[in-house]
């Protein structure tokens, strides 16, 4: 932030002494430019390329500025008059009695030089022809070794270039100026008790004080406000703004303009966008006028909000039209912009014309009709950008000046808004159908303090006896930039404090590591953590169990029947070496319902019966847990995603090495022992024992079939396919959770 202060004072006699200085993060800095305007009679006196220094003193009586280098005395008498000066264009008169050599620079209202001429050599008679491109208020400096006087006058988008050159034939004064600024001979005067503003320019900073009167008894101190630019990235469009009381408004009535229609089209619940008096359909003809380059774009109430629900709250919380990191302001925002200017709670409430000189201190200095100008004390900087008329027509530019709200009156055609008029000082508060077209101002987000980020731990998945998959996910960063996130894992618990540190990246969102060289069947505990500039966060610590070695064996016991079931590691995935035996409510049988086959063979189940089978901790395979299985023992991704007989001895190694049907015997390296338990038909017949074991997944490939698997005693392949999983009985082998 940059601020500035003004220190007023009057020494010796009727000397009246400015004392100005710069600050940037609490330490002195010097100023670039100081520009006076006396409110009054329109006459302003401007101070550049100044040298560095803490301190300015400036002697508003002798118009000049003590101890710096480089700057004349400003008081010309009559040696440069003016003689028009319209927009764009601006013509002085040169009553010069020798020939003399003179420099001009162009300066805009912020104090920024956008043109410096090379040393004019002038005579007596000789006139100055200036342009001014772009649109905009300017300030035209001519030196000499007389002194320096500064004219004001208005740019244009219709001048290509800053430019200045001269007549040799003497011209006369023309009386009838359009232009409503004015010029004296001499540049800069005062009196006590005239109202004057003073601004200053720093490396893309500029403040202006609050308007006062000068007076000669009374010491004043000046509460500057910072205007700082923004560029809109949706156009490249570059706004200034301004800090009023806890607000940042922008400056200038917004200029976003996705679309155009002409003012005949209208509605109040479809988006439209307008610019004063273009009648076409074609953006960059509309941004090629004047209008929109002065005034910008007039919106209807749905294209302002940008089509969300009407807000009545302080802030708004409603984007709408404007860019990120701003919003159209509520009924609520306007009242504070109100009385931070000085209106009342209870007229800031009222409807119509209220408050007193709000309006004033919010209209733009120059451009309202009949002189209609304000102070713009405020640096809200209003201008007159007329209105779309909801019956279907352009009205009042010059005269008047309306914004929406984000604030719906109680009728859903209608919406709360402000305008300013040429003729009030005052501010209307009003409503007016949505369907008609009005400026945009916007309001700066409140800016939130950072508070500590939100960080979850992810579970541990693709555990197998050596790695497994860790990580977290950044749900918020508070704020303020996650600069580092990771885990920290251990095998005792608290990780954080006995593990190890592993960084995986900064900002938002989900991250994971692959740990590695782990040790096979233990329990490793992982918490995630992620930093910002508030706190280190860590997540809740999760646990998993490395699998063990594949090919190790163990036992399991199914508590609700107190079966015991050899167990085998294959890869990443730990199988029953058995066929099921648990007997369920319905729809599970022994082949030729023999109890001894049961006991070597398992029970035969159902495709439904099947899923809930398994006992806790435990499940049946789907059919992408089958085909890890068949890729763990060397089939291809290919392969497995095939139907029919796949692989090459994928079958052999799975099927156990006795009980097949003709020698077809496995070798069982797998370890997976696959015995030959047939099938159960759905007229109670049983078939194929010996000669096919055939498991279900729990996959369905439709409405009544299932994917299944099945091994031959005449085949080392694996067949895939699916069968009708209401009335037929497989055989099922579960898999630990």
């Amino acid at each position: 932030m940059i601020v500035f202060a003004l220190i007023f004072t009057t020494l010796f006699g009727q000397d009246i002494f400015y004392t100005l200085s710069g600050e940037v993060s609490e330490q002195k800095v010097g100023l670039d430019s100081i520009l006076f305007e006396n409110l009054q009679n329109d006459t302003r006196l401007l101070f550049d390329n100044l040298s560095d220094q803490e301190d300015y003193v400036i002697n508003l009586t002798t118009q000049t500025l003590s101890d710096a280098t480089g700057i004349s005395d400003l008081e010309l008498e009559n040696e440069f008059s003016l003689l028009s000066n319209t927009n764009g264009k601006l013509s002085i008169g040169c009553n010069y009695p020798a020939k003399e050599s003179i420099n001009v620079s162009i300066y805009n209202i912020q104090g920024q030089r956008v043109y410096a001429s090379s040393p004019i050599q002038l005579i007596n008679g000789n006139s100055i022809h200036i342009q001014l491109a772009k649109t905009g208020i300017y300030l035209v400096k001519i030196e000499s070794v007389l002194g320096a006087k500064t004219f004001k006058a208005l740019g244009s988008a219709n001048i290509d270039a800053f430019d200045v050159s001269l007549n040799f034939q003497k011209l006369s004064r023309n009386t009838n100026l359009k232009s409503s600024f004015n010029a004296y001979d001499s540049d800069f005067s005062f009196e006590v008790g005239d109202r004057i503003s003073v601004s200053v320019y720093k490396d893309g900073y500029w403040a202006a004080s609050n308007i006062h009167q000068i007076s000669s008894s009374i010491p004043i101190n000046f509460v500057f406000s910072l205007s700082t630019p923004f560029t809109d990235t949706r156009d490249g469009q570059v706004y200034s703004t301004i800090e009023i009381g806890t607000q940042t408004w922008m400056a200038e009535n917004l200029k976003y303009l996705p679309a155009v229609v002409d003012p005949g089209t209208a509605s109040y619940t479809e988006p439209y966008y307008y610019v004063y008096g273009y009648n076409g359909t074609d953006v960059a003809t509309a941004k090629a006028t004047e209008n929109y380059t002065t005034y910008g774009v007039l919106y209807n109430w749905t294209a302002a909000m940008d089509s969300v629900a009407s807000s009545t709250s302080n802030p708004s919380g409603v984007q709408g039209v404007c860019p990120s990191g701003w919003h159209l302001p509520s009924d609520e925002e306007w009242k504070t912009l109100e009385m931070e200017l000085g209106m009342s709670q209870s007229d800031a409430d009222a409807d119509g014309w209220r408050g007193t000189d709000q309006g004033e201190q919010m209209k733009s200095t120059t451009g309202w009709n009949s002189n209609g100008n304000g102070t713009n004390s405020s640096g809200f900087n209003a201008l007159p950008g007329g209105f779309r008329h909801y019956l279907g027509s352009f009205s009042s530019l010059g005269s008047f000046g309306s914004w929406w709200s984000s604030s719906e009156k109680t009728s859903s055609s209608s919406a709360w808004y402000r305008y300013l008029y040429y003729y009030h000082d005052q501010v209307y508060r009003g409503y007016f159908n949505k369907a008609s077209g009005f400026s945009v101002r916007c309001i700066k987000d409140d800016e939130i303090a950072p508070t500590s980020p939100d960080i979850t731990t992810s579970a541990a998945t693709s555990i197998s006896s050596s790695s497994a998959i860790v990580g977290g996910n950044v749900l918020s960063e508070g704020g303020d930039e996650v600069s580092d996130r990771g885990v920290y894992w251990s095998t005792e618990t608290d990780a954080e404090i006995s593990g190890t540190k592993i960084s995986i990246g900064s900002g938002l969102g989900e991250f994971s590591e692959t740990l590695s060289s782990l040790a096979a069947a233990i329990t490793y505990y992982v918490k995630a953590y992620a930093i910002n500039s508030v706190s280190t966060e860590y997540g809740d610590e999760i646990s998993f169990t490395t699998s063990p070695e594949s090919g190790t064996t163990g036992t399991y016991t199914d508590t609700r029947d107190d079966q015991t079931y050899t167990t085998i590691v294959i890869g990443t995935q730990t199988w029953f070496a058995e066929n099921l035996n648990y007997e369920t409510n319905l729809f599970s049988w022994f082949y030729d319902n023999s109890s001894a086959n049961g006991d070597i063979y398992g029970r035969l189940y159902n495709g439904e019966s099947a899923k809930e089978a398994c006992p806790s901790g435990w499940h049946l395979p789907s059919d992408e847990e089958w085909k890890t299985l068949e890729m763990e023992l060397g089939m291809s991704q290919n392969e497995a995603d095939d139907t029919r007989s796949r692989g090459t001895d994928q079958g052999g190694q799975m099927k156990s090495t006795t009980g097949w049907y003709n020698n077809g015997n496995g070798t069982n390296n797998s370890g997976f022992n696959a015995l030959p338990g047939g099938t159960h038909y759905y007229d109670g017949s049983s078939d194929f024992l010996g000669r096919y074991g055939l498991w279900w997944s729990s996959s369905d490939d439709s409405g009544t079939d299932a994917w299944f698997r099945n091994l031959s005693y005449d085949s080392d392949q694996v067949f895939r396919n699916s069968y009708g999983k209401d009335a037929n009985g497989l055989s099922v082998r579960c898999l630990k959770d």
